[in-house]
């Protein structure tokens, strides 16, 4: 077996490197195993084998909620991003909420780590984030959620401002769940509609 890319982080002293932290949700999965990989760990993992070729990844826990451990040691720079169930369905990317822990001295990594996710979405990632699953998953309020993707994108760029997508909802009548109009079960408690 390989190295364990969390291991050899703490033995490098990688969580002493300044951290940057940010919020972010797949825009696809895969199932892997018996683990859903979201798409965000393969294309921060594709942007770090660029700049380092001994980058290696290791990741832990099962489907509702697992953590992706990227390291790139000669570059200095590791990643943890945590995936975590927002809603009931665990097949729809929607559904998942990520926090991304990047530490690194060197700035650029994390401005390319948000500029390479940021790039996945038709018009960036912000109008796709649902404040609502954020503030109850990581406790964490729409600014700072916003905030950090405008300090690392440049505040006012086309790709950072948030815009409100134009979607119908329904709510779920037994949870109070807000739902789009399109979903035949509650994305929270499951509920047939």
């Amino acid at each position: 077996m390989g190295k364990n890319a969390k291991k050899e982080a703490q033995k490098l002293g990688f969580h002493n490197l300044p951290l940057t932290i940010l919020y972010s949700r797949p825009k696809e999965m895969k199932m892997m195993f018996n683990k859903y990989k979201p798409d965000t760990a393969k294309h921060i993992g594709n942007y770090m084998k660029t700049i380092d070729p001994s980058f290696i990844e290791t990741n832990s826990g099962g489907p509702r909620s697992n953590t992706f451990y990227l390291l790139a040691e000669q570059a200095k720079l590791y990643v943890e991003l945590e995936n975590k169930m927002a809603a009931y369905n665990i097949h729809h990317a929607e559904n998942h909420v990520e926090r991304i822990k990047i530490y690194s001295d060197n700035p650029e990594h994390a401005k390319e780590i948000a500029k390479t996710l940021n790039q996945l979405w038709e018009g960036g990632i912000l109008p796709y984030l649902e404040p609502e699953h954020f503030e109850e998953v990581f406790k964490v309020g729409r600014e700072e959620l916003k905030s950090k993707w405008d300090e690392l994108l440049g505040a006012g760029s086309a790709s950072s401002t948030i815009s409100v997508r134009k979607q119908d909802y329904k709510i779920c009548e037994k949870c109070g769940a807000k739902n789009l109009t399109s979903a035949n079960f509650c994305i929270k408690c499951g509920e047939k509609f």
